[in-house]
């Protein structure tokens, strides 16, 4: 219903029926986001765009929290065609579109690994899923090789590229310096190594962000119990595909913290 609605303004915005309002601005306009009824169209620093953000502060967010849902119910893909409710098939074609609307990245790639992996675990009983496997990769690598979104990140003038690649070596750096127990919770030694090694305010790295404030124990455990969420949740995929999967979510916003990441680390009474 979300991705649903969010699909409505869009269209409603791109056909000009609504004009979203900047809201929360600073003097110098450079704050805020661009709002109509609770949905996102951009920030003041960047200005309007076409992505799809629905509810969240940027597309790279809701992809997060899209591709978290498709890896979560991609049982539904895993049952033989003829029990594939019509419903649960529209759902996650939805779901899907609303990823692709995002135009991010980040979500580009895990769509790819969560499709390519399905297929994969069907192509072990049946040979046609085998050649559509065969014919999804090809098509993963023309978009990811032609697609204009990720030729885009990827430039070296891709504002968020240099970035995102700046936060990962800084803290990289900061991990060496307290490698075990961290540097703290944004304390004034992390502040402290983050001026030093040049980090940005965006520190984008979500588990690099986490290992360089907890330390490496922190990051031992969070790979430690995914893997161990995983053999509870019998997910048609492989453990390597999955951990890839929840890794691109981790690697492109700081929010390893937020349940969106921790639903796939903490452990729950029923899986069902």
């Amino acid at each position: 219903m979300l991705a649903i609605i969010s699909f409505s303004f869009q269209i409603a915005y791109w056909l000009d029926f609504i004009q979203p309002a900047l809201v929360n601005k600073s003097d110098s306009n450079l704050y805020g986001f661009y709002l109509f009824a609770f949905h996102t169209f951009g920030g003041g620093k960047w200005g309007l765009n076409q992505h799809l953000s629905g509810l969240f502060w940027e597309p790279g967010v809701y992809q997060m929290a899209l591709n978290m849902a498709l890896i979560m119910n991609c049982h539904i893909l895993s049952l033989p065609v003829r029990f594939i409710g019509k419903t649960d098939l529209t759902k996650y074609a939805v779901i899907v579109l609303a990823v692709v609307l995002t135009m991010s990245t980040t979500g580009y790639l895990t769509l790819g690994v969560i499709i390519i992996g399905i297929l994969l675990k069907k192509s072990k009983k049946n040979i046609v899923w085998g050649i559509m496997l065969i014919l999804s990769i090809l098509v993963f690598i023309l978009v990811i090789k032609n697609s204009k979104v990720v030729a885009g990140k990827f430039s070296d003038d891709s504002g968020s590229f240099l970035v995102r690649a700046n936060d990962t070596i800084c803290l990289i750096n900061i991990i060496t310096e307290n490698p075990f127990f961290g540097s703290g919770v944004y304390s004034k030694t992390f502040f402290s190594l983050g001026d030093k090694y040049g980090l940005t305010g965006a520190a984008s790295n979500g588990i690099l962000l986490q290992i360089a404030q907890f330390g490496l124990l922190f990051g031992i455990s969070f790979f430690w119990s995914l893997s161990r969420e995983y053999e509870k949740r019998h997910l048609p995929i492989s453990k390597m595909l999955y951990i890839m999967v929840v890794l691109f979510l981790c690697i492109g916003e700081p929010l390893v913290y937020a349940p969106l990441i921790l639903i796939a680390v903490l452990p729950f009474k029923k899986y069902d």
